[in-house]
C-alpha cells in the first residue's frame, strides 16, 4: 500500500473480494498519496487556472457542482500541488458550522506566538492580519460551503474583503458547494456588495471515455505486485454499463463499478468451485476403478 487510506464511502470491496481480483486495496478508496489522485488535460487545465488565481492574485473563487461530482477531489488536488510559498488551512463544513469554528481553526492552524498576541484575543481579522505579517501568502479551503448558514457565509466573505483592503493578494479563498452556493453568494452580494466571489467554476461529470480512463486508472493503482493487468478486469462493456448508470459522477462511478468487480469476484469463485466439485468427482471415481481393478486381480489370484 503507498500511502495510509481512508474509506471514501460505504461501498467497500471485502479483503476474500480483493484478494480474489488481484488487488492491493479498494481502488475506490480516498487516497492522501497525491500519486493516486486522478488528472486529466482538462482538468490539469482547470486546475492550474485555479492554482494561479489563489496563489498570484488572491482571488476568491467557488467551485459549484452537483453533490458526488468531484468538489472534494479536486480540492484535495489543490492542497497538494499548491505552491510552496502559499500557507493553506482546510475546513470541511457540516451542516450547523458556524463562522466562529472556522475563525477557531484558523487561529490553530495559523497559530501567532504569545509575544505576537500580547496575551490578548485577537479578533479574526486582526489574527490573520498579524499572522501575514511572516507569512505573505494565504490560502484559506472552505468545502461543503453551502453548508453554512447565510450570516456566517456573509462573514467569510467580509473578512475575505476586510483583509484584502489592508492586504491586498495575501489571502486566496476557495469555497466549494453545490449551486445553492451560487443563489446564497447571489443574495448576500446585492445586500452587500463586499460579500462577492470574483469567479466560479463549474466541475463537470466525467464524459464517456474519462470514466473509461478514471476506472482503469485506479484499478491500476489498486493492483497487487502480482496482478499487474488489474485495470483490464472490467472489459468495455462493463465501463459503459458503469457510465451509463452514473453519468460521469464520482461517486455514482464508485458505487457502480464495485457492484460491478463484486459480481466479477462471484462469477470467478463460483467457477473455483465447479472446478473443484469436477476434480473431486474425478479422484473419486478413479480410486473406485482402482479398487475394482483390485478386487479382480485377488479373485484370479486366489481361484
Amino acid at each position: 500500500m503507498k500511502e495510509k487510506l481512508t474509506a471514501a464511502n460505504d461501498h467497500l470491496l471485502s479483503a476474500t473480494q480483493l484478494s480474489a481480483l488481484g488487488l492491493h486495496y479498494d481502488p475506490f478508496i480516498t487516497p492522501n498519496d497525491a500519486s493516486l489522485l486522478y488528472n486529466d488535460s482538462q482538468q490539469e487545465m482547470t486546475t492550474n487556472i485555479i492554482l494561479k488565481s489563489l496563489a498570484n492574485d488572491a482571488k476568491a473563487i467557488l467551485l459549484i457542482a452537483e453533490p458526488g461530482a468531484g468538489k472534494t477531489t479536486f480540492l484535495r488536488k489543490i492542497l497538494h500541488m499548491t505552491y510552496p510559498d502559499v500557507e493553506q488551512c482546510a475546513c470541511r463544513i457540516t451542516a450547523g458550522h458556524t463562522f466562529q469554528e472556522i475563525s477557531s481553526k484558523i487561529k490553530r492552524k495559523w497559530s501567532l506566538s504569545d509575544g505576537e498576541q500580547a496575551h490578548v484575543e485577537l479578533s479574526i481579522e486582526n489574527h490573520v492580519i498579524c499572522y501575514l505579517q511572516k507569512h505573505p501568502k494565504l490560502l484559506l479551503l472552505i468545502d461543503d460551503a453551502d453548508q453554512l448558514d447565510l450570516a456566517s457565509l456573509a462573514q467569510l466573505l467580509q473578512l475575505k474583503h476586510r483583509i484584502e483592503q489592508t492586504h491586498p493578494y495575501a489571502l486566496g479563498l476557495l469555497m466549494t458547494g453545490d449551486h445553492n452556493l451560487k443563489l446564497e453568494i447571489i443574495r448576500l452580494e446585492q445586500a452587500n456588495p463586499s460579500c462577492s466571489a470574483n469567479y466560479q467554476i463549474n466541475i463537470r461529470p466525467l464524459n464517456r471515455e474519462q470514466t473509461h480512463r478514471y476506472i482503469k486508472f485506479r484499478l491500476s493503482n489498486a493492483s497487487s505486485g502480482e496482478n499487474q493487468s488489474a485495470e483490464g478486469l472490467l472489459d468495455n462493456a462493463a465501463l459503459d454499463a458503469v457510465y451509463q448508470v452514473s453519468q460521469g459522477n464520482f461517486a455514482k462511478i464508485h458505487v457502480s463499478t464495485i457492484k460491478a468487480l463484486s459480481q466479477l469476484e462471484r462469477r470467478q469463485i463460483t467457477t473455483q468451485r465447479r472446478k473443484s466439485t469436477r476434480l473431486t468427482s474425478i479422484t473419486i471415481i478413479g480410486l473406485i476403478m482402482t479398487l475394482v481393478l483390485l478386487m479382480y486381480y485377488l479373485a484370479i489370484q486366489l481361484g
